[in-house]
């Protein structure tokens, strides 16, 4: 049996998008009412869904949400996540306890298609 967490406690809004922002992007809130894509390191707000022609983006701010993920594998259980700046995720490793990063359930790692499903 498989299991799905997909669309519990979803929160989906719409912001002005920053040129050069894509779908999938973890993103920030960069002015008001405007998202752009995460520099690397970057501690995300949501990950925009869709972007329009028009300029903007439907960004998931909470419920579960899978994306890809870069470096490390992150590991199931809580754990700091960040931008890697190119459209996806990575473990924020944290410097002496200290982390950039939000602190997120993640509950599945799947190394072999490099993606990683936490809950926001």
């Amino acid at each position: 049996m498989s299991v799905s967490f997909e669309g519990i406690g979803q929160v989906i809004a719409t912001f002005e998008a920053a040129s050069g922002t894509q779908a999938g992007d973890p993103v920030k809130v960069s002015d008001s009412g405007k998202v752009t894509e995460c520099s690397n390191g970057d501690r995300f707000c949501g990950v925009a869904l869709y972007v329009t022609g028009d300029g903007h983006a439907a960004v998931q701010l909470s419920g579960h949400c899978t994306a890809p993920y870069t470096g490390t594998a992150p590991t199931v259980g809580y754990g700091h996540l960040v931008s890697d700046g190119s459209g996806a995720v990575k473990a924020d490793a944290g410097t002496e306890g200290v982390y950039t990063g939000g602190e997120y359930l993640i509950t599945e790692v799947d190394a072999t298609a490099g993606t990683v499903g936490f809950w926001m």
